[in-house]
């Protein structure tokens, strides 16, 4: 209500509705990049971007790093770009040989790519190296490749108690959505439910980091 009262405001003073309502919405993005979290990065494509550019200029300058090989990486990933992805987390893993971190990102492209076993085989080993590389997650790409065999056995049950143990709103709700895709509705909005209440009982200052996920958790609940 109180931000249609600064659009009506707005739209006052500016004589343009399609004005108010973009600077309203400016005005509430800020507010919500710093205290709510709910809408998205609109800057992180471009930030992802700029790094990527950045860390291929050092590679042409000296080609061995391997840590930045496996940032472009891991970047290409983020972005949903798993064949760039992959290629990048090969070369760093040939300068960085058993690095949990690049094994559990090329873990992940294998799976999205196509070789589910290759994926799990590389996963498990970076959890084997580290078995808190990326806090959870690992996991929740296990049990991905367990319900894709149609193998909903005693594994899941393990991972789903590891996930217990490190989980916050998003890892929930990336399984919820895991669950959807596999056509179990009523798992997955367990999943989306705990994501909420596993969020309301995080203390208010680490609540900005989660509302998003929380958020999106309520409303495929409702869907």
């Amino acid at each position: 209500m109180r931000y249609f009262y600064y659009y009506i405001v707005g739209r006052y003073f500016l004589g343009n509705p399609l004005l108010a309502f973009l600077v309203v919405f400016i005005i509430y993005a800020i507010l919500d990049r710093n205290f709510i979290g709910i809408l998205p990065d609109f800057l992180l494509p471009w930030k992802r971007k700029w790094r990527i550019g950045e860390l291929k200029r050092e590679i042409a300058i000296n080609p061995y790093q391997g840590r930045a090989f496996y940032e472009i990486g891991a970047l290409e990933v983020e972005k949903g770009n798993m064949k760039a992805g992959k290629s990048y987390l090969e070369k760093a893993n040939e300068l960085m040989p058993e690095h949990p971190d690049v094994l559990y990102y090329l873990g992940v492209c294998e799976l999205k790519t196509g070789d589910l076993h290759k994926g799990k085989v590389a996963i498990e080993k970076a959890l084997e190296i580290n078995p808190k590389v990326k806090y959870g997650t690992p996991y929740l790409y296990l049990i991905e490749y367990y319900i894709k065999q149609g193998q909903y056995n005693e594994k899941v049950e393990e991972y789903m108690k590891k996930i217990a143990s490190y989980g916050n709103p998003e890892i929930f709700y990336k399984l919820g959505m895991v669950y959807s895709r596999a056509g179990q509705k009523d798992k997955a909005k367990e999943m989306f439910k705990e994501a909420q209440i596993n969020f309301k009982a995080y203390p208010s200052f680490y609540k900005k980091q989660y509302r998003s996920w929380a958020f999106r958790a309520k409303l495929r609940s409702i869907m």
